[in-house]
């Protein structure tokens, strides 16, 4: 969480979420203004963005040949 501060300055901190636990400022603080949340990409996601930066010039090269394949079909 990246906050700013009523002084200007700006703190951030890395908050482990327990939803079960209500809203304290150690698990589960309570959002201001301006607040910034920053969540990681699952693994699931990463995974799927690696391989579709590998694949992804296959299937530039490969979509004349759908196009055709779509034709006849």
């Amino acid at each position: 969480m990246v906050r700013l501060n009523p002084d200007g300055t700006v703190s951030q901190r890395t908050i482990p979420v327990a939803f079960d636990e209500g809203i304290n400022e150690n698990t589960n603080p309570s959002l201001r203004n301006n607040d910034v949340i920053v969540v990681n990409r699952s693994g699931r996601a990463t995974f799927s963005d690696n391989v579709d930066g590998l694949l992804g010039p296959i299937g530039t090269i490969l979509s004349p040949f759908r196009l055709l394949v779509d034709l006849f079909d």
